[in-house]
Protein backbone atom coordinates (compact mmCIF):
# COMPACT_ATOMS: atom_id res chain seq x y z
CA UNK A 1 0.00 0.00 0.00
CA UNK A 2 1.66 3.89 -0.67
CA UNK A 3 1.68 6.18 1.89
CA UNK A 4 1.25 9.00 -0.55
CA UNK A 5 1.05 9.92 -3.79
CA UNK A 6 3.17 12.67 -5.20
CA UNK A 7 1.15 13.51 -8.01
CA UNK A 8 -1.49 14.74 -5.56
CA UNK A 9 0.65 18.58 -5.15
CA UNK A 10 -1.50 20.93 -3.57
CA UNK A 11 -4.26 18.42 -1.58
CA UNK A 12 -4.01 16.41 1.56
CA UNK A 13 -2.40 12.86 1.51
CA UNK A 14 -1.98 9.93 3.43
CA UNK A 15 1.49 11.03 4.31
CA UNK A 16 -0.30 13.62 5.89
CA UNK A 17 -1.66 11.59 8.61
CA UNK A 18 1.87 10.27 9.07
CA UNK A 19 3.70 13.41 9.36
CA UNK A 20 1.13 14.85 12.06
CA UNK A 21 1.40 11.07 14.00
CA UNK A 22 5.32 11.14 13.87
CA UNK A 23 5.32 14.25 15.14
CA UNK A 24 3.12 13.31 18.03
CA UNK A 25 4.53 10.40 18.61
CA UNK A 26 8.68 9.30 19.55
CA UNK A 27 11.30 10.26 17.07
CA UNK A 28 12.61 6.61 17.26
CA UNK A 29 9.41 5.18 15.38
CA UNK A 30 10.13 7.10 12.02
CA UNK A 31 13.71 5.57 11.93
CA UNK A 32 11.13 1.68 12.04
CA UNK A 33 9.86 2.18 8.48
CA UNK A 34 10.58 0.82 5.63
CA UNK A 35 13.22 2.16 3.38
CA UNK A 36 10.43 3.02 0.31
CA UNK A 37 8.19 4.98 2.98
CA UNK A 38 10.60 6.75 4.67
CA UNK A 39 11.58 8.24 0.62
CA UNK A 40 8.20 8.94 0.01
CA UNK A 41 7.85 10.65 3.09
CA UNK A 42 10.95 12.51 2.60
CA UNK A 43 9.74 13.35 -1.13
CA UNK A 44 6.51 14.67 0.38
CA UNK A 45 7.83 16.58 3.02
CA UNK A 46 10.44 18.39 0.39
CA UNK A 47 7.28 19.20 -1.91
CA UNK A 48 5.23 20.64 1.47
CA UNK A 49 7.86 23.03 2.19
CA UNK A 50 8.80 23.72 -1.29
CA UNK A 51 5.00 24.72 -1.23
CA UNK A 52 5.05 26.85 1.87
CA UNK A 53 2.14 24.44 3.21
CA UNK A 54 4.73 23.34 5.93
CA UNK A 55 8.04 24.44 7.72
CA UNK A 56 11.09 22.02 8.29
CA UNK A 57 11.28 20.63 12.40
CA UNK A 58 13.80 18.62 14.43
CA UNK A 59 10.91 15.46 13.86
CA UNK A 60 9.44 16.22 10.30
CA UNK A 61 7.29 18.64 9.00
CA UNK A 62 4.79 20.65 10.57
CA UNK A 63 1.76 22.29 8.75
CA UNK A 64 0.54 25.89 8.61
CA UNK A 65 -3.18 25.92 9.92
CA UNK A 66 -4.46 27.86 6.77
CA UNK A 67 -2.39 25.32 4.82
CA UNK A 68 -4.22 22.56 6.69
CA UNK A 69 -7.66 23.65 5.63
CA UNK A 70 -6.05 24.34 2.01
CA UNK A 71 -5.16 21.07 1.36
CA UNK A 72 -7.79 19.13 2.96
CA UNK A 73 -10.59 21.34 1.17
CA UNK A 74 -8.56 20.72 -2.52
CA UNK A 75 -8.02 16.62 -1.78
CA UNK A 76 -12.11 16.89 -0.57
CA UNK A 77 -12.54 18.56 -4.08
CA UNK A 78 -10.34 16.31 -5.74
CA UNK A 79 -12.20 12.97 -4.32
CA UNK A 80 -15.74 14.57 -5.08
CA UNK A 81 -14.83 15.04 -9.07
CA UNK A 82 -12.82 12.14 -9.07
CA UNK A 83 -15.15 9.25 -7.55
CA UNK A 84 -18.30 11.36 -7.72
CA UNK A 85 -17.57 13.50 -11.12
CA UNK A 86 -19.02 16.60 -9.33
CA UNK A 87 -17.21 19.43 -11.15
CA UNK A 88 -18.94 22.31 -8.97
CA UNK A 89 -17.00 25.05 -7.42
CA UNK A 90 -15.48 25.28 -3.81
CA UNK A 91 -17.10 22.09 -1.52
CA UNK A 92 -17.93 23.16 2.63
CA UNK A 93 -16.77 21.13 5.18
CA UNK A 94 -19.82 20.78 7.93
CA UNK A 95 -19.93 18.42 11.01
CA UNK A 96 -23.25 17.74 10.15
CA UNK A 97 -26.21 18.11 7.53
CA UNK A 98 -29.56 19.37 8.69
CA UNK A 99 -30.65 19.73 5.09
CA UNK A 100 -30.03 18.95 1.46
CA UNK A 101 -29.71 15.76 -0.73
CA UNK A 102 -27.32 13.28 -0.22
CA UNK A 103 -25.40 13.25 -3.79
CA UNK A 104 -22.94 9.93 -2.66
CA UNK A 105 -20.31 9.32 -0.69
CA UNK A 106 -16.17 9.65 -1.03
CA UNK A 107 -13.04 8.48 0.45
CA UNK A 108 -10.54 10.90 1.26
CA UNK A 109 -7.74 11.29 3.25
CA UNK A 110 -9.21 12.10 6.24
CA UNK A 111 -11.81 9.52 5.80
CA UNK A 112 -15.32 9.02 4.38
CA UNK A 113 -17.46 11.52 3.77
CA UNK A 114 -21.05 12.03 2.24
CA UNK A 115 -21.22 15.09 -0.16
CA UNK A 116 -24.73 16.77 0.53
CA UNK A 117 -26.28 18.97 -1.78
CA UNK A 118 -28.16 22.04 -0.11
CA UNK A 119 -29.23 24.13 -3.35
CA UNK A 120 -27.07 27.49 -2.88
CA UNK A 121 -23.95 25.07 -1.90
CA UNK A 122 -22.20 21.22 -2.03
CA UNK A 123 -21.12 20.11 1.54
CA UNK A 124 -18.98 17.51 2.80
CA UNK A 125 -19.89 15.87 5.83
CA UNK A 126 -17.71 13.43 7.72
CA UNK A 127 -19.48 9.90 8.20
CA UNK A 128 -19.57 8.62 11.60
CA UNK A 129 -19.76 4.43 11.34
CA UNK A 130 -22.99 2.68 11.58
CA UNK A 131 -24.45 5.99 10.80
CA UNK A 132 -23.83 6.48 7.44
CA UNK A 133 -26.37 8.84 4.89
CA UNK A 134 -28.14 7.00 2.35
CA UNK A 135 -27.22 7.52 -1.62
CA UNK A 136 -30.25 10.38 -2.79
CA UNK A 137 -31.70 10.71 0.71
CA UNK A 138 -33.24 13.90 1.41
CA UNK A 139 -32.67 15.88 4.54
CA UNK A 140 -34.82 18.44 5.92
CA UNK A 141 -36.53 19.28 9.42
CA UNK A 142 -37.53 16.99 11.27
CA UNK A 143 -36.07 14.17 9.25
CA UNK A 144 -33.66 12.23 11.12
CA UNK A 145 -30.56 10.07 9.43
Amino acid sequence: MAYGNQDQGDRRSRSDRVFTLLERLSPRLASHGAEAMEAELRTRADHLIKAKHGAAQSRGVGFKAESWYALRDKDLQAAAREQLGIERGPIGVQPSASEGTVLGHIDAALGRHAIVDRGVNVIAVREIPGAELVLGQVLGAGIGR
